[in-house]
């Protein structure tokens, strides 16, 4: 899971929970001005219920339309009678060109997030579920459609990032590596790439050991009637 907040001296359990916003004694000092907010601007808890709910449909739909795809929804109709709707992102599973592996679903959703944030201002969940990825998009008082409209351009283009990184891919896993160096950045893809040297040293030691003990210790050839020993 990808925490949106500076990485502090705390645990990652604690840095992921220990935002609550209540913990903050303003809201309650202010908490007159905002509900003569909300009535008074705004129009009354139902009209911004009812402005949520429709921005984040329109929103919603826009944003399908350009990515191509769908809004998630159930046979009831009933998964959009709220402020929030999840997008299907123009991505799909698979070994073929411009498809992204099992593996590396993950990775490109947590570079995704990371991107959004970092570059582009942007809060906009991405997520895989069922054999699919998504976006999550929330209707607010302070946003309009067109906002939406923003950030699935963002993502569209994000979405071509990740096709063209699996495409110039040559060996497995490489997609991964790609979308874990954007992710962790390149520290981390230099270690897997030392782990990886010293793994494959210490195969090729355990394969020598296991002939020099196979041939005594001697350096001679073994006999050929004898079975030769496998490799740890």
């Amino acid at each position: 899971m990808f925490n949106p907040f500076p990485e502090g001296q705390r645990s990652k359990f604690v840095e992921m929970f220990q935002f609550v916003g209540t913990t903050d004694i303003s809201p309650y000092l202010c908490m007159e001005e905002a509900l003569k907010f909300r009535r008074d601007i705004c129009g009354g808890e139902e009209r911004i219920m009812e402005y949520c709910e429709n921005v984040s449909n329109e929103g919603a739909q826009k944003a399908a339309d350009i990515l191509g795809t769908e809004v998630m929804e159930n046979e009831d109709k009933t998964l959009t009678k709220c402020c929030m709707t999840n997008v299907r992102l123009p991505l799909k599973l698979g070994d073929g060109p411009g498809e992204i592996k099992q593996v590396d679903a993950f990775p490109a959703v947590a570079w995704m997030a990371k991107t959004l944030i970092d570059k582009h201002d942007m809060f906009v969940p991405p997520y895989f579920h069922g054999g699919a990825f998504w976006a999550r998009f929330s209707g607010q008082v302070y946003v309009e459609s067109e906002d939406f409209v923003l950030a699935a351009k963002v993502l569209k283009d994000l979405c071509e990032q990740a096709k063209r990184a699996k495409e110039k891919a040559r060996q497995p896993s490489v997609a991964g590596r790609i979308l874990h160096h954007a992710a962790d950045g390149a520290e981390n893809l230099r270690w897997l790439h030392q782990i990886e040297m010293v793994y494959l040293l210490l195969r090729i030691r355990a394969m020598l050991g296991d002939l020099s003990l196979h041939n005594g210790g001697t350096g001679q050839e073994s006999d050929p009637s004898e079975p030769v020993g496998s490799a740890v």
